[in-house]
């Protein structure tokens, strides 16, 4: 019995030390100005904690992830930040969510989590 206690207790210690390796926090500023993300693509592992540090350059910009249901919205010069955990894995497209002009259709970026 005092062998099966010892044996999960060096499990769980293991399964902390490999989820806490796996998972992280990733800060990334994007930098919306017309008509772009920089980056446009943001690149991060499952169950990592993303932390999106939003700016525009020059006019309202939004950041819309449908799929993580997140909604940023910023003036020029200010800067916004939100935090989530990337729990699905594929490609989720994001795109400026305030008309910021002609070539609004075409400021899009791209978030993968792997």
């Amino acid at each position: 019995m005092r062998n099966h206690k010892i044996s999960l207790f060096i499990f769980a210690i293991l399964m902390a030390f490999s989820l806490s390796t796996f998972a992280a926090t990733k800060t990334f500023n994007v930098k919306a100005s017309q008509f772009k993300f920089s980056p446009s693509t943001i690149t991060v592992r499952k169950n990592d904690t993303v932390r999106l540090i939003l700016t525009s350059k020059d006019v309202t910009h939004g950041l819309y992830i449908k799929a993580y249901k997140i909604n940023m919205r910023v003036k020029k010069g200010e800067k916004k930040t939100i935090k989530f955990v990337a729990n699905k894995t594929g490609r989720f497209p994001f795109v400026c969510s305030v008309y910021c002009g002609s070539g609004h259709r075409v400021m899009k970026g791209m978030l993968i989590v792997k």
